[in-house]
């Protein structure tokens, strides 16, 4: 009888559990609104001095108002909804999905994605103080190009944390995400994208890229205030025809990434990366500490005042058609050393071993300083035209 009793009694209680858990989760299971249910919601909100909306679906429906300020919409998803020259102030969307929006021509404000999914999200010719895209993962889905981020106009764009992906699938076609002719100091940390670009941003931008991993990127023809790149992997880009001042590049692995045909820039820092192309007008370069995997150091058809290249293993370093004023690299261990047909006024050499290929076609040094430079015997040569001879010192 007891153990009946005793039974009885966890029976009961097990069911009172369930019956609690049930009506605690109903609050996250999301109902799904039409147009007029979703403009109460919002008339409610702006009555009761809500901040926060959540657990609701919206689909198929135009943006019932011309401009909400201020609001979190926390858990719901989105789908199918025309924004179209809206003014959404200060909005944050939180644990949401959304799917086919049209954002564009609009006014923001603020505008954050935190532990968001976004598809096919059309946000270009909008104006936004900051957008910040945290912890999401974005996907470019449309195939005619309605779908990016272009001409935005933006103080800041932050991706932290978050992934931009491209590949196909049943149901979808994803593409590149691109902020082409965009305005706006962009931001990335500890992100992976898999394609994204920027080419032709505006004057005022610039490019920050922080422990990141990126396939495929392309900010070509931009004006950029700084370009920085610290501890990333990139794996193909192209930076070529840009306006930028001044570029940081320190403990990357890169596998293409050129920064090409630089048409004013004021000093290049790079330290301890695998591989470097730089090309084009820049004052100054520091490049310095590239011990990791041999790689190369290309600066073709450049014009600068000064090139510094310390303390590095190299493969191939190439100085083709370079004009400028001093060169200096002091101790380097280069494969290859290629120079032809390049113009300085001061080569300096000191602690440089040359172990398989020298190319001084052409060249021409008005002075040319060299200390402990120790060249392989019968080491392959390119010559004729030059002023100067390479050789070991004692």
């Amino acid at each position: 009888m007891n153990i009946f009793k005793k039974n009885k009694r966890s029976f009961i209680i097990v069911i009172i559990l369930i019956l609690l858990s049930g009506s605690v989760m109903a609050g996250f299971f999301s109902k799904e609104l039409n147009k007029s249910e979703f403009l109460e919601l919002l008339a409610k909100t702006k009555r009761e001095g809500e901040d926060t909306l959540k657990n609701f679906d919206i689909k198929d429906i135009e943006f019932p108002v011309n401009e909400l300020r201020d609001i979190t919409f926390k858990n719901t998803t989105w789908k199918n909804i025309d924004a179209h020259k809206r003014s959404l102030i200060n909005i944050t969307f939180k644990d949401c999905r959304l799917e086919n929006i049209n954002f564009s021509y609009m006014e923001f404000g603020d505008l954050s994605f935190i532990n968001c999914e976004l598809r096919n999200v059309v946000t270009n010719n909008s104006k936004i103080g900051k957008l910040t895209v945290r912890d999401s993962h974005i996907y470019n889905t449309d195939t005619n190009g309605r779908n990016n981020w272009e001409y935005l106009e933006a103080d800041t764009i932050e991706i932290i944390n978050s992934k931009i992906n491209d590949y196909e699938s049943d149901d979808y076609l994803y593409t590149d995400i691109s902020f082409f002719e965009s305005k706006a100091d962009f931001i990335i940390k500890g992100s992976e994208l898999k394609s994204f670009g920027g080419m032709g941003l505006k004057k005022g931008s610039s490019l920050e890229i922080y422990d990141s991993k990126i396939k495929d990127m392309d900010f070509s023809s931009s004006y950029l205030d700084h370009l920085i790149v610290k501890n990333s992997i990139i794996k193909k880009s192209k930076i070529n025809d840009s306006h930028i001042k001044t570029i940081t590049l320190e403990n990357n692995k890169f596998y293409r990434f050129p920064v090409t045909n630089v048409k004013e820039g004021q000093i290049v820092y790079a330290r301890n990366n695998n591989d470097l192309t730089v090309s084009g007008k820049i004052s100054e370069m520091q490049i310095s500490d590239c011990t990791g995997k041999i790689g190369d150091i290309s600066i073709i058809e450049a014009n600068f005042d000064l090139v510094n290249i310390r303390n590095c293993q190299i493969d191939e370093f190439i100085a083709f058609y370079m004009k400028g004023k001093k060169l200096v690299l002091e101790n380097v261990h280069v494969n290859k050393f290629d120079f032809g047909y390049s113009k300085v006024d001061e080569l300096i050499l000191k602690n440089i071993t040359i172990n398989k290929y020298i190319n001084t076609e052409h060249a021409q040094v008005d002075n040319y300083k060299s200390d402990n430079v120790q060249v392989k015997t019968g080491i392959k040569r390119r010559t004729g035209g030059e002023n100067i001879t390479i050789k070991s010192t004692p």
